[in-house]
């Protein structure tokens, strides 16, 4: 009632309460996500801003979230690029709970290639990272489906040699993990 007879924004993240409050009082809404969003695009908050809330906001289990593959670089580096429980719920995001198979395959492979190009890691830790977020990918997911959306993918990363041949490793690496 306040935000109408103020005339200002509600920020709410409840949706039944959004679209009845929407529905009976004619009052303008906002979320969390849009709003950050908003933030970056308008260029009031840094990118690293922008990730960090992200981060935050899945730590504190809160879900409808979209991440992507700067999100993953992000979370990486700020612990030094090694592998946490934050970054590993930050994978979490990618499993098919969340996201459809092609997404998270697509939002993998780029968060691959920038690892590839950055290029201060060690193999080993290239490969340990890499099968991280491919494991979360293929939660609640049908193997095969998660196999036929890398291979459609990857054909796409073929002029990119030194990646495409990662990416054959990581394949290698996945199907030898599952038995397929």
């Amino acid at each position: 009632m306040l935000a109408q007879e103020k005339e200002a924004v509600l920020l709410s993240d409840d949706l039944v309460f959004r679209k009845q409050t929407a529905r009976l009082m004619s009052v303008e809404l906002v979320w969390i996500i849009p709003l950050l969003n908003h933030l970056k695009e308008d260029k009031t908050i840094e990118d690293e801003i922008y990730h960090d809330c992200l981060i935050k906001l899945i730590e504190h289990q809160y879900s409808f979230i979209s991440i992507n593959e700067h999100t993953l670089l992000h979370c990486l580096k700020c612990d030094e690029y090694i592998v946490t429980n934050k970054f590993k719920d930050l994978t979490k995001m990618l499993s098919g709970t969340v996201s459809t198979t092609e997404s998270a395959t697509h939002t993998m492979f780029k968060f691959f290639h920038l690892l590839v190009v950055l290029g201060n890691l060690g193999v080993e830790e290239l490969v340990g990272i890499s099968m991280i977020v491919l494991s979360s990918l293929s939660i609640e997911r049908n193997l095969d489906e998660v196999v036929d959306s890398y291979e459609t993918i990857m054909e796409k990363y073929n002029h990119i040699p030194h990646l495409y041949k990662f990416l054959e490793l990581m394949l290698f690496k996945f199907r030898r993990l599952y038995n397929f």
